[in-house]
């Protein structure tokens, strides 16, 4: 990934070439370098446009994230009787070579949760409380994820301290307002990943404290520049282009724009 001053941020066209073409002419017109689809490009349902799709990233040179669609028709790819059939063998090497996730300066883009395994991106970040952001923003060392398979369009702000502690005794004191005690595994843990490396490890480490009140939610206001404090940490769901959402995010401004493709 090149460095851009300005990034154009798409997720879950479910299909929709239409929407999808215009969400990135919109986003080049608006002068971004380089423009990222957040997953769900495809659609198991909705199949007839993806080849299309997939030569318009290639033209464009649209860096893709896989998600949870994208997924099932690649493993539908592979257990159809390929054969000599070039087109279905080329998509198949593409949806393949499509990563979770790409991390530049701090920043990472996923579909959802910022993980290495299947079900990070089939769980929503956004279930329209803080409750898993909380949690997220104790787990992930990015700043900033910009993410989509929630289609409402919202993003996370996040006030940290700092703490020198054993990671240990971090993993000890997750929230006790969500669990009722401070045994709360982390949030990798809840979606499957081992913890043995937190509970093994007594090494002193500087870490964020966060406090579940200085998490907040807010829907994103639509043509308005939200301009990303220093000290903050962000989660952003982008929302969906089969939808109409579209968004910039611009690294030097250091301000997220949400855009309606159809306005």
């Amino acid at each position: 990934m090149n460095k851009a001053r300005r990034l154009g941020l798409i997720s879950d066209s479910h299909g929709n070439f239409q929407a999808t073409e215009e969400a990135i002419s919109i986003l080049i017109d608006r002068g971004c370098e380089q423009v990222i689809h957040l997953g769900d490009f495809c659609d198991t349902n909705r199949r007839d446009r993806l080849e299309d799709i997939v030569r318009l990233f290639q033209k464009r040179g649209i860096i893709a994230i896989k998600g949870n669609n994208d997924y099932l028709v690649e493993l539908s790819l592979s257990n159809d009787s390929i054969g000599n059939h070039s087109d279905q063998k080329w998509m198949y090497e593409f949806l393949k070579n499509v990563p979770m996730k790409v991390v530049k300066d701090n920043i990472c883009f996923a579909h959802s949760f910022p993980f290495d395994y299947l079900r990070s991106f089939y769980e929503p970040i956004d279930v329209g409380s803080t409750q898993r952001a909380f949690l997220l923003f104790q787990q992930m060392p990015y700043r900033i994820l910009f993410c989509g398979h929630s289609h409402t369009p919202v993003y996370f702000c996040c006030e940290t301290q700092i703490l020198k502690t054993k990671c240990v005794e971090i993993c000890k004191s997750n929230n006790p307002a969500i669990s009722g005690g401070y045994n709360t595994p982390p949030l990798g843990s809840e979606l499957g990943a081992s913890s043995d490396s937190y509970r093994n490890c007594h090494e002193v480490h500087t870490r964020d404290l966060i406090y579940p009140d200085s998490v907040l939610r807010e829907i994103t206001p639509l043509g308005e520049k939200v301009l990303l404090q220093p000290e903050g940490r962000y989660i952003f769901v982008v929302g969906s282009a089969d939808e109409g959402e579209c968004a910039v995010f611009d690294t030097e401004e250091f301000t997220y724009e949400r855009i309606n493709i159809f306005s």
